[in-house]
C-alpha cells in the first residue's frame, strides 16, 4: 500500500477502503507528510473532485481522534456541542458560540470544539476569549470548567498537534478539503449529543451517516438558507436527525411553526470583529439587548433550542427554543458565562504557579 496506489484510485474516483483511508490519514499526520506535500495536495484534491463518502470521512475522524490528547470524562456524562462547519461566507455573529453558552444555562452540560477564524472575522476562540475565557491546554482544566460552570471549550490545536504536519499544505491549496469538514467531527470529548451545522445541503446525510458512525446517540445536521445555523430567513430549515437504534430521518422545519420571528435580512445576523461579537452576546445573554439585535437574540435562541431537544431537556426543538428564549428574557444565561470566567480563571492561576 502506497500513495501512488491511492492516488490512482482516486483518479478512477474509486471510494478508499477503510483500510486505505486509514493509511492515508497516519501518512498525513506523520513527519513524513512534508516531504510528500505533492502527492498529499493531489490526494486531498482528487478526494474533493469524487466527493468525499461516508467510509472515508468517518475513518479520517476515527483516526484523528484517537490521535488526539485525550479528556478523560466520566462515560456517564451527557455532553453536547453545537458546533458548524464554517464556509458559509455570511459574517455572522458567533451564533453558535452563544448558543452553547445558552443551552448550559439550561441544564446542558457542553463541550465545545472550535478554533481561530478561518473564513470569517471571528471564530469560537477568537470570540471567547474577547469574554474572558481562556484556552486552556490541560485536560484536567478542560474537566474542570465543565463540573463548576456546565460548560468548557477544547482548542483544536491543543488537542490535535498531530494535524501541524497537514497544516502547510492545507494552507497552500486554495481549495475546500476534507478538513474543512473534519473540525466537527473530532471532538476529543466525544459528545454523545450534537447539533451540527453545514454549509451545504449536500453534506446534510453524509454528516448524518458520519455521526451515526461514531456513535452519537442523539444529533441534527442542519441547514438553513445557505447559513450553517437554523436561522428565520425565509427558506426552512433542512434537517437530517439520527437517534441510536432509529432510521435516520431528513425533514423541513418552517421557523413559524417553532415560533421564531422572521429575519428581514441576513443584516439581522451580520457579526462584526471578536470584540464587537463579544460584546453583542454578553448583551444578549444577559437580556439587554438593542432593538437591531432582536432576530439575532431568537436566533441563538432557536439554535440552542435544538440543543435541548438532542440533549433531552426539551420534547421538540419549538419546547427547547421556548425555554431557551426564557432564559434570555430573565437575562440569566449571563451566570452562566461568568461562572466559566471564574473556573477558566482559576485553572490559569494554577497552571502559573
Amino acid at each position: 500500500m502506497d500513495l501512488n496506489h491511492m492516488l490512482t484510485k482516486l483518479i478512477e474516483k474509486n471510494d478508499l477502503t477503510t483500510e486505505e483511508a486509514r493509511y492515508v490519514m497516519e501518512f498525513m499526520t506523520s513527519e513524513d507528510c512534508r516531504e510528500n506535500s505533492a502527492s498529499i495536495g493531489a490526494i486531498l484534491a482528487l478526494l474533493s473532485s469524487k466527493g468525499e463518502s461516508v467510509q472515508e470521512v468517518t475513518t479520517f475522524a476515527e483516526c484523528l481522534r484517537e490521535k488526539g490528547v485525550p479528556i478523560s470524562i466520566s462515560n456517564s456524562e451527557t455532553l453536547l456541542d453545537i458546533v458548524g462547519t464554517g464556509g458559509d461566507g455570511a459574517q455572522t455573529v458567533n451564533i453558535s458560540t452563544a448558543a452553547a453558552i445558552l443551552a448550559a444555562s439550561c441544564g446542558a452540560k457542553v463541550a465545545k470544539h472550535g478554533n481561530r477564524s478561518v473564513s470569517s472575522r471571528s471564530g469560537s476562540a477568537d470570540v471567547l476569549e474577547e469574554m474572558g475565557i481562556p484556552m486552556l491546554s490541560d485536560p484536567n482544566d478542560i474537566i474542570s470548567c465543565l463540573h463548576h460552570a456546565r460548560i468548557t471549550f477544547i482548542y483544536a490545536p491543543h488537542f490535535h498537534p498531530s494535524m501541524k504536519h497537514i497544516a502547510p499544505i492545507r494552507k497552500s491549496m486554495k481549495i475546500r478539503s476534507i478538513f474543512n469538514i473534519l473540525g466537527p467531527l473530532i471532538n476529543p470529548a466525544r459528545c454523545s449529543r450534537v447539533v451540527i451545522g453545514v454549509y451545504t445541503p449536500k453534506l446534510l446525510e453524509l454528516f448524518g451517516h458520519c455521526i451515526e458512525g461514531l456513535g452519537v446517540d442523539h444529533g441534527l445536521i442542519v441547514h438553513c438558507a445557505g447559513l450553517d445555523e437554523l436561522n428565520s430567513l425565509g427558506a426552512p430549515a433542512e434537517i437530517v436527525e439520527v437517534r441510536k437504534g432509529r432510521p435516520i430521518q431528513r425533514y423541513q422545519l418552517r421557523h413559524e411553526d417553532v415560533g421564531v420571528p422572521s429575519a428581514t435580512s441576513i443584516e439581522c445576523l451580520r457579526g462584526g470583529t471578536a470584540e464587537e461579537n463579544a460584546h453583542i452576546i454578553k448583551r444578549i445573554l444577559s437580556g439587554k439587548w438593542q432593538e437591531s439585535e432582536t432576530i439575532l437574540a431568537h436566533t441563538i435562541a432557536y439554535n440552542a433550542g435544538a440543543g435541548l431537544y438532542v440533549y433531552g431537556l426539551a420534547e421538540s426543538i419549538q419546547q427547547g427554543y421556548q425555554r431557551a428564549m426564557d432564559k434570555l428574557v430573565q437575562g440569566a444565561a449571563i451566570d452562566t458565562l461568568q461562572a466559566w470566567q471564574a473556573a477558566a480563571g482559576r485553572s490559569l492561576e494554577r497552571d502559573r504557579t
